[in-house]
């Protein structure tokens, strides 16, 4: 190596300037995906778990629908035969 190759300091490292840009690009990438991983995983627990709230709330009003429905018929029927 020459005296003219300049370095850059990268992570307390001294580097040729091809190896801290080949160095710098990885990190930013393997940053970007990590990012990218942590918001994905935040998309999924909290949209995730609210729409699993949202559906047991869908499931307990239909259920609750269909209970009183049953009740109301019962009784109506029941009132029809006396």
């Amino acid at each position: 190596m020459n005296s003219k190759t300049k370095y850059i300091c990268l992570a307390h490292m001294k580097m040729p300037v091809k190896e801290g840009i080949l160095s710098f690009l990885i990190n930013e990438y393997l940053l970007q995906f990590i990012s990218a991983g942590f918001v994905f995983y935040i998309f999924c627990v909290l949209f995730l778990r609210n729409l699993m709230y949202f559906f047991a709330l869908s499931a307990a009003y239909i259920s609750l629908q269909l209970l009183s429905e049953c009740v109301h018929l019962f009784f109506s029927n029941r009132q029809a035969f006396h």
